[in-house]
């Protein structure tokens, strides 16, 4: 059962009642502003829910909050077993499982993918999957970190490597990605760069501050590839 007002959505799920409220997004978080656009009231499927840890669920810009508000129904799905059981007695709808094989007997409008596919090494799996998943108009939306970002360019000039986190077996830039997900059957709607910014180092928030006044191609200038892609 789901409640819905402008500023908050309550949602019950297994006798739990979730309370969302609008201003506990960061709705001006471009990767949120991106999904947000692409799932309003839509079945929505959540791939690597959990980002990481599970206090994540505690930031304005943990993305499934924005999932859960903007969308119809929302169900979030990650491989991490206690993080998915923590966000489960939040009163979250989640599910254990592998992005790169898995069966939930049920299509979605929507399947977001924010952050996860750099993390994989078994992309047939991961597209496969999806496909399985995915109603016949259905959308495929995909965040992964911009290889071309200036810091990445800066770091391999200053020491040699980008450092990726530690997690990461791959980078995607806009080419690549087009020809993954056109080899598996997806039509690509749109790809867009937007700046995230999670950390609140001080680094961090000079970033933050210096990033719009650089005079550089989008391509250059923000650290996230957002991607679009409809069923075919």
């Amino acid at each position: 059962m789901i409640t819905t007002s402008s500023e908050q959505k309550v949602i019950k799920h297994n006798n739990k009642c979730l309370i969302i409220k609008k201003n506990n997004i960061a709705l001006n978080d471009a990767k949120i502003a991106f999904f947000t656009k692409i799932i309003k009231k839509r079945k929505v499927l959540d791939l690597g829910v959990v980002q990481h840890k599970k206090e994540k669920y505690q930031e304005k810009n943990w993305l499934h909050r924005a999932i859960c508000f903007f969308s119809k129904e929302a169900i979030g799905l990650d491989i991490d077993e206690d993080g998915i059981a923590f966000l489960e007695k939040e009163g979250y709808n989640v599910v254990c499982a592998d992005a790169q094989d898995f069966q939930l007997h049920q299509e979605f409008d929507v399947i977001v993918a924010g952050d996860i596919i750099e993390h994989l090494d078994n992309f047939r799996g991961f597209l496969s999957s999806i496909k399985k998943h995915m109603k016949r108009e259905g959308f495929l939306a995909i965040s992964t970190p911009n290889p071309f970002w200036w810091k990445i360019i800066l770091k391999v000039i200053l020491r040699g490597h980008a450092t990726p986190h530690e997690e990461h077996t791959c980078w995607f830039c806009s080419d690549t990605i087009r020809q993954l997900l056109e080899r598996h059957g997806f039509i690509i709607e749109n790809i867009e760069f937007g700046s995230v910014y999670t950390e609140s180092t001080v680094w961090q928030k000079m970033i933050k501050i210096l990033n719009p006044l650089l005079p550089l191609p989008k391509v250059l200038k923000h650290n996230t590839l957002m991607i679009l892609a409809r069923n075919q």
